[in-house]
């Protein structure tokens, strides 16, 4: 996380820094997923994400950081029946 803000914190102290047109992002929000839709998701994220990294530097083109961090926060109810009561 330290060097994700020094990175952020270096682009913002450039001159040449414009968060707006340079389409900066910050997306945070929950997504209930079984393990099942969230290995689909890893797997789809990683094959753009692995298209995307062969992309060599060129005019038009410029570099972007990507930093997602993806954790459970919350169980779900659990799917065990258990013994009868």
């Amino acid at each position: 996380m330290t060097t994700l803000l020094a990175e952020f914190e270096g682009y913002i102290r450039r001159a040449d820094s414009s968060p707006a047109s340079d389409l900066v992002v910050y997306q945070q929000m929950a997504l209930w997923l079984s393990r099942e839709q969230l290995e689909e998701f890893l797997t789809e994220l990683t094959s753009l994400i692995s298209r995307l990294r062969q992309n060599a530097p060129q005019a038009g083109r410029d570099r972007y950081l990507f930093s997602p961090i993806i954790f459970p926060t919350e169980r779900g109810p659990s799917t065990d029946i258990g013994p009868p009561a």
